[in-house]
């Protein structure tokens, strides 16, 4: 069964679904933030070098125009070659990394 019969099918009304909709949209993709620990505090421990604690957040935060009525308009149906079409496309996820970079 196609996307399209599968609309039908539950009653959608395939025109009204694929109207042209406003995709204003801004996005925090990512953020990194990190610190490097100062070095007389490591020259206490007679072997670290240097040392980084860092954080990466992916997609914490989107703003959409109040129209748009899918999930994201950064991801489609098929991947790049039906930019637009959103029908059945997942959210982008948030991801959240701690990282600890030791120089010795």
């Amino acid at each position: 069964m196609s996307y399209t019969d599968a609309f039908l099918h539950k009653g959608y009304k395939f025109n009204e679904y694929y109207k042209s909709q406003p995709t204003d949209y801004v996005k925090l993709r990512e953020v990194t933030l990190s610190y490097d620990l100062p070095k007389n505090l490591l020259a206490k421990t007679g072997f670290i070098k240097g040392a980084r604690i860092s954080f990466t957040g992916n997609n914490l935060w989107r703003w959409f125009h109040k129209g748009f009525t899918s999930v994201d308009p950064e991801y489609n149906l098929k991947g790049s070659a039906i930019q637009g079409l959103n029908l059945f496309s997942m959210p982008s996820y948030k991801s959240y990394n701690f990282g600890i970079n030791l120089s010795f």
